[in-house]
């Protein structure tokens, strides 16, 4: 591998792939190159963070652009690192603009509908549903809504992540960028006793 601009590349024939800058719609544009989303890490037992669902854009430094749906005006969205035994609250606000479609809608929840409207999962969490990780806790345009997540202290470590769930967007969401990763540590991951002791 090569690494070019701090972008660490494929190499190949046809080289590293180009950076890439986002830039939410309402900012003026700037170059940023792809890099590591910011980090949030708890202190104390506790993470308190806001995710802002938002337009924003992707450009690659070969002309290509494209209109995305991100948390925080990041492509991927930020990285929370949470302990187990931790509080992680983490409120959302949307600011995708109002729906297209009458709230009314009939179509089943399992096509394509209300792509404006959000939810908030987990993936992969040992999480109570209904405790914290409720899927079904709907974020309207222009709505705000906390997810207050008890990480239990048996809780594996491991990397995981954050994506929409509300049933008819979650997949178009997803794929225009709405994904936010979530990294849980051991506790003593970072010195004292376990492996780093030994």
């Amino acid at each position: 591998p090569s690494i070019v601009d701090g972008v660490t590349g494929g190499g190949g024939s046809d080289g590293p792939p180009p950076p890439v800058a986002v830039t939410p719609l309402s900012a003026e544009p700037s170059v940023r190159l792809l890099r590591q989303p910011p980090a949030v890490r708890s202190r104390g037992g506790r993470l308190e963070a806001t995710l802002v669902v938002e337009p924003a854009r992707v450009s690659f430094a070969n002309g290509v652009s494209f209109v995305v749906r991100a948390y925080n005006s990041s492509f991927p969205g930020p990285t929370f690192w949470v302990y187990p035994g931790d509080v992680f609250e983490l409120t959302v606000i949307n600011n995708l603009g109002p729906e297209v479609e009458s709230e009314d809608d009939t179509r089943p929840s399992g096509t394509m509908r209300f792509p404006n409207t959000t939810a908030l999962h987990w993936h992969g969490s040992h999480i109570d549903p209904v405790k914290g990780d409720n899927v079904f806790k709907t974020v309207h345009p222009g709505g705000r809504s906390t997810y207050v997540y008890n990480v239990p202290e048996n809780h594996p470590s491991g990397t995981y992540y954050f994506h929409p769930h509300y049933h008819g967007s979650s997949a178009y969401q997803a794929g225009y960028a709405m994904l936010s990763a979530v990294v849980v540590r051991e506790r003593d991951a970072e010195g004292g006793r376990g492996l780093r002791g030994l």
